[in-house]
C-alpha cells in the first residue's frame, strides 16, 4: 500500500510540475499574444480540433521555454544583486542525484508552496514582459509586423512536432552554454544603471575595504541586588538578529565611539575579509547563553577584556564598503561539484 501511495504521489507531482504548469503558462502566453499575431480564439480551437497533439505540444514547449528563460535569468540575477534582495527568495540551483527520492520524502505541503511561489514569480513576469508589451504593440498598430506564415514540407502532423522538439532541445543547449554570458550582461547593466542612479550600495554586493569601530558595550550589567549578570541585550541579539533591524537595534544600545578608528582586518581561507581570522563565535561567560556570532549584518564583533573594572567589553566594527564584487569564477554553478549552493558567489567570496 505504501509503495502504491508513493507511486501515485510521484506521478501526480510530476504531472503537475512537468506538464500542467508549463501547459498553463503556454496557454497564457498564447492568449497574451493572440491579437498581436492576428489570430482569434476560433483559429486556436480549429487548430486544436485538426491536430490536438501538436496543439498540446506547442503550448507545452512555449510554457517550458518560458520557465527555462525565467529560471536562468533569475538564477543569474540572484548572483548579480545583493544577497539580501533575492538570495532568500530564490533557491540556488542544486544537484539532484535522487530526484524521485526527494519527491517522495518531501511533504505535499512543501511542493504546493514551491509551486505557488513559482506561479507568483512567473505570473508577474509574464504580464510585465509579454502581455503588456503585446497590448501596447496592438494599440500602436504594429501588429502587422508580427503576422506569421507557415510552410510545410511534409504533413503538418509530422513536421510541427519535429520542429517543436528540435526547438526545445536547441533552447536547452543554448541556455546551458550561454547562461554565464547572460549573467555577465546583467552584471554590467546593473553596474552601469546603479552608478547613474546612485543605487550601487543598495542593489549590488560590495567588497569590504576595511572596518570602522562603531562602538562598544559591556557584557555584564548589575541587577537589583548589585550582582553582575549578562546583559539581556546579548541574548536578544544572538537569537533574533535575523528578524530585526540590526543597525537600529545596535546603534540604540551601544556606546558610540567618538574617535574614528579603522582596522584593516584579515583575509580568511575563502578570500573573504574578516576582522579576525578563525573566530566565528564568542562564548559568553554564562551557561544559559548561546554562542554569539562574530558576524551580524555588516558588523563584526570582537571580545576584549577591560582590566580596570574587571569587565568584558564587546566591540562593534562596521564594514566600510569598497568596489563591486566581480562575477563568480568560471564553473561556480557546476552541479557536479556541489552547485551554486557550495560554489556560488556567497560561498566563494
Amino acid at each position: 500500500l505504501d509503495a502504491s501511495v508513493a507511486i501515485v504521489k510521484v506521478g501526480i507531482l510530476l504531472f503537475l510540475k512537468m506538464f500542467m504548469l508549463p501547459q498553463v503558462l503556454g496557454l497564457c502566453l498564447d492568449a497574451s499574444t493572440l491579437s498581436l499575431l492576428g489570430h482569434s480564439l476560433a483559429d486556436r480551437l480549429s487548430f486544436a480540433g485538426s491536430d490536438l497533439f501538436s496543439f498540446i505540444l506547442l503550448h507545452w514547449v512555449a510554457g517550458i521555454t518560458f520557465m527555462l528563460l525565467v529560471t536562468v535569468f533569475l538564477l543569474q540575477l540572484r548572483e548579480v544583486t545583493h544577497p539580501d534582495i533575492l538570495a532568500r527568495l530564490i533557491r540556488p540551483q542544486e544537484p539532484q542525484p535522487d530526484l524521485l527520492g526527494n519527491l517522495m520524502n518531501e511533504t505535499v505541503v512543501t511542493h504546493v508552496k514551491r509551486m505557488l511561489l513559482s506561479l507568483a514569480i512567473y505570473a508577474p513576469i509574464l504580464v510585465l514582459h509579454v502581455t503588456l508589451p503585446a497590448q501596447m504593440l496592438v494599440r500602436c498598430e504594429f501588429s502587422s509586423f508580427f503576422r506569421l506564415n507557415f510552410w510545410h514540407i511534409v504533413m503538418p502532423q509530422i513536421q510541427i512536432p519535429l520542429e517543436l522538439i528540435l526547438f526545445h532541445l536547441s533552447m536547452l543547449a543554448l541556455l546551458e552554454r550561454y547562461k554565464n554570458t547572460i549573467g555577465l550582461l546583467q552584471h554590467n547593466w546593473m553596474k552601469f544603471m546603479c552608478r547613474k542612479m546612485n543605487l550601487t550600495e543598495y542593489l549590488l554586493p560590495l567588497s569590504v575595504q576595511k572596518f570602522q569601530l562603531a562602538g562598544r558595550k559591556t557584557v555584564f550589567v548589575l541587577d537589583e541586588n548589585d550582582e553582575k549578570r549578562v546583559d539581556p541585550f546579548w541574548y536578544k541579539l544572538s537569537h533574533q538578529h535575523a528578524k530585526m533591524d540590526v543597525d537600529t537595534y545596535i546603534q540604540s544600545n551601544i556606546r558610540n565611539e567618538e574617535n574614528v578608528i579603522y582596522a584593516d582586518g584579515e583575509v580568511n581561507t575563502k578570500g573573504e575579509l574578516v576582522y579576525k581570522r578563525g573566530i566565528e563565535s564568542i562564548r559568553l561567560p554564562d551557561s544559559d547563553y548561546p554562542f554569539l556570532p562574530t558576524k551580524i549584518g555588516r558588523y563584526r564583533l570582537n571580545l576584549r577584556a577591560r582590566p580596570e573594572n574587571d569587565n568584558l567589553v564587546i566591540e562593534f566594527w562596521r564594514e566600510i564598503p569598497g568596489a563591486e564584487i566581480p562575477r563568480p569564477p568560471e564553473g561556480w554553478d557546476d552541479l557536479g561539484a556541489g552547485g551554486a549552493f557550495v560554489q556560488g558567489r556567497w560561498a566563494w567570496a
